[in-house]
C-alpha cells in the first residue's frame, strides 16, 4: 500500500491558477481499485472526498483549484473590527489587518480504494501535503510553475506589494506609485510569514514624507498585534496576509499610529512606505503615495478591486460620473368597478393596471482624468476582477463591471482619457 506524490502546486497558489497532482499507486492493477483524494480545510474539517480512476497511464491527475474555489475570497470586512477593511484604522492603532478568507490553508490527503477479499476497502491518508492559496489567477502564458519570489518581502528587489501596478521612475527610481488626495482611502496587501510558507523577512513598516523641500518625517512601526495584525513569526495562518490602510485619509485618521501626515504637512507632495527588518534594511520596492487631488467641479469615484495577486488596487476616476436607473419588473391588471353591489359603478381615477413587483438597477458610467500607459494597463485588469467595489459621494458600494470592452480615447500620443460602466450589485427596491 504506496501512493507517490509524483508533481504537485508550490506551496503558495492562486486560486485560479492550474494547481493539479500527479500521484502513482503500487495498486492500481487491484480489483476496483480508485485514487481516494479528501480535501480539508486549515481547521481540519473536511470539505470535499473524491474517488477517481486512474488513468490510461496508471496515475492520478487532481486538479485542487475548483475544489476551493468558493472557500478563498478577498476581505472585505477588518478581521479586528465590524467595519470595512478600506477605512482601517478602525481601532486604536489598528492600521493593519488580517484575513478570515484571503489567504486560506487546504490539507490534501491521498488514499486507495480496491477489493480486498472480495470486499471494496479504503485505506485513507497514504500521503497528504498542506498548500496555501491567495484570492488571485495566474495566467497560462505564466506556465505551471508561475515564479511568485517578487511577491515576497525578501529584499530591496521584491516588489513585495501585492499590486498589478507596474515598477516606475515617475518621482523615485524602480517604485510602485499611487496617486491620491487628501480624502482618498484605501488598502494595500502583503505577505506576512517567516514560519516557512513565505520565508518574509520584513518586520516593520518604514514611513517618510515629503514636501517641495524635501524629507519631512521619518518614521517606523513594528508589524505586530497591537497594529491590527500578529508578527511574521505567528503561526495563525488569518494573519499571512495583511492589508494595510496606505492612503492619506487611513494616514491622517484619529487611530493611526504615524503622527506625521497630510494634515500636519499640509504641503506634502509625497510620501513611501518600505518594508525593512528590525534593522530598517529595505525588503521591498519602495511603495510611493504621489499627491493628486480631487477635483472640485465633480464628486470623484473611485474603484477598489481585488487583483490578480491576491490583494487590493485602487484608482480614483476624476472624470464627471453619470448615474442611470433602470427599472424592469412586472404588471398585472384587474377589473375595474364594484361587481357586488346592487348597482355597477367605479370610480374614474380608479387603478387597472398595477405592478406585482418592481425592481430598480442603478448604474454609473465612470470616467478617468488624464492617464497614462501604466494607468491604462491597471485598469484592464479590472474587467477580470471578481470583486469590485465603488466609493462614491462618501459610501462604499459593491459593484459589477458590466463594460465589456475597456475604452481608451487617445487625445494625442501622450493624452489618454479612459471609461468604463459598472452597476450596483444590490436590487435598488
Amino acid at each position: 500500500m504506496a501512493i507517490t506524490i509524483v508533481s504537485q502546486p508550490q506551496t503558495l497558489n492562486m486560486k485560479r491558477s492550474n494547481a493539479t497532482f500527479v500521484c502513482s499507486s503500487t495498486n492500481v492493477a487491484n480489483t476496483g481499485f480508485k485514487f481516494i483524494v479528501v480535501v480539508k480545510d486549515g481547521a481540519g474539517t473536511q470539505i470535499g472526498k473524491y474517488y477517481i480512476p486512474a488513468n490510461p497511464s496508471n496515475r492520478l491527475i487532481f486538479d485542487l483549484a475548483p475544489v476551493i474555489d468558493q472557500e478563498v475570497k478577498i476581505d472585505v470586512d477588518d478581521a479586528n473590527n465590524d467595519d470595512i477593511i478600506f477605512s482601517l484604522p478602525n481601532g486604536n492603532n489598528e492600521i493593519l489587518s488580517g484575513c478570515a478568507t484571503g489567504f486560506l490553508k487546504f490539507e490534501v490527503e491521498f488514499g486507495e480504494l480496491y477489493e480486498v477479499g472480495g470486499v471494496l476497502t479504503e485505506d485513507l491518508n497514504l500521503a497528504s501535503t498542506n498548500k496555501y492559496f491567495l484570492d488571485g489567477a495566474t495566467q497560462y502564458k505564466k506556465g505551471i510553475n508561475f515564479e511568485y519570489t517578487q511577491l515576497m518581502p525578501t529584499g530591496i528587489g521584491q516588489k513585495s506589494w501585492l499590486t498589478d501596478r507596474d515598477i516606475s521612475d515617475t518621482l523615485v527610481q524602480r517604485a510602485v506609485h499611487i496617486r491620491a488626495g487628501n480624502d482618498d482611502e484605501g488598502v494595500i496587501c502583503f505577505l506576512n510569514d517567516s514560519t516557512g510558507i513565505i520565508n518574509s523577512d520584513a518586520t516593520k513598516i518604514e514611513y517618510k514624507l515629503y514636501n517641495s523641500s524635501g524629507l519631512q518625517a521619518t518614521e517606523s512601526i513594528v508589524i505586530n498585534s497591537a497594529l491590527g495584525v500578529g508578527s511574521p513569526s505567528s503561526a495563525n495562518v488569518t494573519e499571512k496576509l495583511a492589508y494595510f490602510g496606505c492612503l492619506p485619509a487611513n494616514i491622517k485618521h484619529p487611530f493611526s499610529p504615524f503622527t506625521a501626515n497630510v494634515t500636519t504637512v499640509t504641503d506634502w507632495t509625497y510620501y513611501t512606505f518600505q518594508l525593512t527588518d528590525g534593522s530598517g534594511v529595505g525588503k521591498s520596492r519602495i511603495l510611493v503615495i504621489q499627491r493628486s487631488d480631487a477635483p472640485c467641479k465633480n464628486d470623484s469615484a473611485v474603484l477598489t478591486w481585488q487583483n490578480q495577486v491576491g490583494g487590493y488596487d485602487w484608482f480614483r476616476f476624476d472624470g464627471k460620473t453619470d448615474t442611470n436607473i433602470e427599472k424592469s419588473g412586472k404588471d398585472y391588471s384587474k377589473p375595474i368597478g364594484a361587481y357586488g353591489n346592487t348597482t355597477f359603478t367605479y370610480d374614474t381615477y380608479s387603478r387597472q393596471k398595477t405592478s406585482f413587483y418592481i425592481n430598480n438597477k442603478q448604474s454609473f458610467l465612470l470616467r478617468t482624468g488624464v492617464i497614462d500607459e501604466t494607468e491604462q494597463e491597471l485598469l484592464s485588469n479590472v474587467l477580470k476582477s471578481q470583486n469590485v467595489m465603488m466609493y462614491y459621494k462618501n459610501e462604499w458600494l459593491p459593484v459589477v463591471v458590466n463594460t465589456n470592452s475597456f475604452q481608451v480615447q487617445e487625445q494625442t500620443a501622450q493624452v489618454k482619457f479612459a471609461s468604463m460602466t459598472v452597476e450596483l450589485a444590490q436590487d435598488q427596491l
